[in-house]
């Protein structure tokens, strides 16, 4: 369920990539571990790119983790497995951060 939001999925980093050059989304659910190049990479353009905003999602729970995600970026990091009302929680607040 979508929840009322546009959804592309992307099956690998390369594909990540050339969605968001394409279709231009307000905001990425971003996964660390994917095929092709991992999310730290597809993270690292999105940034030379711009400031879409994006939200980490990984099973990396560690605090260095969650640092590195920041450094380089992302809007928010969330370790899986987690809870779809926060998450809505963190892409409203996404999404409002770029309206102003």
């Amino acid at each position: 369920d979508s929840m009322g939001y546009g959804v592309m999925e992307a099956t690998n980093g390369r594909e990540a990539l050339e969605l968001h050059l394409q279709r231009k989304p307000d905001l990425v659910l971003l996964d660390v571990q994917m095929p092709e190049l991992d999310g730290w990479r597809v993270l690292s353009e999105i940034r030379l790119r711009g400031n879409t905003p994006v939200i980490m999602l990984t099973a990396y729970t560690s605090d260095e983790t969650a640092l590195e995600a920041k450094k380089l970026g992302a809007f928010a990091y969330m370790a899986k497995p987690f809870d779809v009302a926060a998450l809505l929680g963190v892409v409203k607040r996404a999404l409002s951060a770029e309206e102003k």
